[in-house]
C-alpha cells in the first residue's frame, strides 16, 4: 500500500485552519505562563509552585519532527528528547509522560509505552502540523541571566532554545488569514447592499457615494482581499524556495 504523505502545502483552507488552532494554543499558553509567574516562588528549590504548562515543548517536539524523524511509524521516547533542543529542568518540570499525553489529547499522535518509559507515536495530523510549524517558527538560541527570580520561559525553564514567532513565514500566514477574512466580510457585505437595494433602502447612500466617494479609493478598498492575498501568495513562494527548504542548513550552522 503506498505511503500518504502528510502536507498541508497546497489545501491553503487545512493550513490556516491549522494556523489558527495554533494561535489558540499559543495564546492559552501564554495565559497559563502568566499565570504560573503569579505564583508564589519558592526560593529554596528555585521553581514557582504553580502547575508548569508544556505547549512550548510540545511545539519543539512537533517542529523537530518535519526533518528529523525519519521513520514515520517509529515512536519516540524519553532518550529521543534529548536532541530535540529540549532541556532536562524542561522535561523534569513537567513530566515526559505527561508531555506525550498532552500530545495524545491534541490529536498529534498516540502515547505508549508505561510511564517508566514512556513512547509516542506521531499521526497524519501531528506530521502537518509538524510541517506547519517548520514554516512558520525558527528556532532561536537565547543566553539566560543569573536571575534571583526567572521571568522569561528560557529562565523559568531552564533552556536556551525556544520556538520564535518572529518569522516570514508567520507574518505569511496572517496575512493569508486577514485576507480570507476579508474575502468573507465583503462577500456578506455585498449580499446584505444587494438585499438593500432590491427593496430600496439604499438609494441615499448611493448618491452619496457618486457625489463624494473617491473612485480610486473605492477600487482599491474592493481589491484589497485580492491585492493581499497574491501579495502573500508570492512571498510565500520566494520564502518557501530561498529558506524554508534550506532553513536546517542555517540551524546546522548557528545552534
Amino acid at each position: 500500500m503506498a505511503m500518504e504523505l502528510p502536507s498541508v502545502k497546497l489545501n491553503i483552507f487545512k493550513k490556516l485552519e491549522y494556523f489558527q488552532i495554533l494561535k489558540e494554543y499559543n495564546k492559552q499558553f501564554d495565559s497559563q505562563f502568566e499565570r504560573l509567574r503569579n505564583q508564589k516562588w519558592l526560593e529554596d528549590r528555585k521553581i514557582y509552585s504553580g502547575a508548569y504548562p508544556s505547549w512550548e515543548i510540545e511545539k519543539k517536539i512537533l517542529f523537530w519532527s518535519y526533518l528529523y524523524h525519519k521513520f514515520l511509524k517509529r515512536s519516540i521516547n524519553r532518550d529521543s528528547l534529548k536532541g530535540i533542543w529540549i532541556s532536562r529542568e524542561e522535561r523534569l518540570s513537567i513530566g515526559v509522560e505527561k508531555i506525550f499525553e498532552n500530545l495524545e489529547m491534541r490529536g498529534f499522535g498516540e502515547k505508549g509505552g508505561d510511564s517508566d518509559n514512556p513512547t509516542f507515536t506521531f499521526s497524519k495530523e501531528g506530521l502537518s502540523f509538524g510541517e506547519l510549524l517548520w514554516y512558520s517558527y525558527k528556532i532561536k538560541k537565547y543566553k539566560r541571566k543569573n536571575s534571583l527570580k526567572p521571568n522569561s520561559y528560557c529562565e523559568v525553564y531552564k533552556t536556551n532554545y525556544k520556538l520564535s514567532r518572529k518569522s516570514l513565514g508567520y507574518l505569511i500566514l496572517q496575512m493569508q488569514v486577514l485576507s480570507l477574512l476579508s474575502f468573507m466580510v465583503y462577500t456578506a457585505s455585498f449580499l446584505t447592499f444587494e438585499i438593500l437595494n432590491i427593496v430600496g433602502l439604499l438609494d441615499n447612500f448611493k448618491v452619496y457615494i457618486k457625489n463624494y466617494a473617491n473612485s480610486n479609493y473605492l477600487v482599491f478598498l474592493i481589491m484589497f482581499p485580492l491585492v493581499l492575498f497574491l501579495i502573500s501568495f508570492l512571498m510565500n513562494y520566494f520564502y518557501r524556495f530561498y529558506w524554508v527548504d534550506k532553513k536546517y542548513k542555517s540551524m546546522e550552522k548557528n545552534l
